[in-house]
């Protein structure tokens, strides 16, 4: 039975307020978060839990280094 997606809706990470649900790969649930600094990022939810992400890409550079980054992390900016 597959598990029920809890709404994160509002929650914040670090510098990253959730918006609401991007999308799922197959378990990994995937949120559309918004940075302190307007620009916006998708991210697993199993990454901002844990504190592996707590920024859009700009702002949260050493996640890059880590390799943390997956190739559908994205990094939008916002329109004024």
């Amino acid at each position: 039975m597959p598990r029920k997606t809890i709404d994160m809706t509002g929650q914040t990470f670090g510098a990253l307020t959730i918006v609401g649900p991007a999308h799922k790969v197959r378990t990994h649930q995937h949120w559309r978060c918004r940075c302190d600094c307007g620009n916006e990022r998708i991210a697993r939810r199993d990454a901002l839990v844990t504190g592996q992400v707590q920024g859009c890409v700009i702002c949260d550079p050493p996640s890059i280094r880590r390799g943390l980054r997956s190739k559908r992390d994205t990094c939008e900016v916002a329109a004024p």
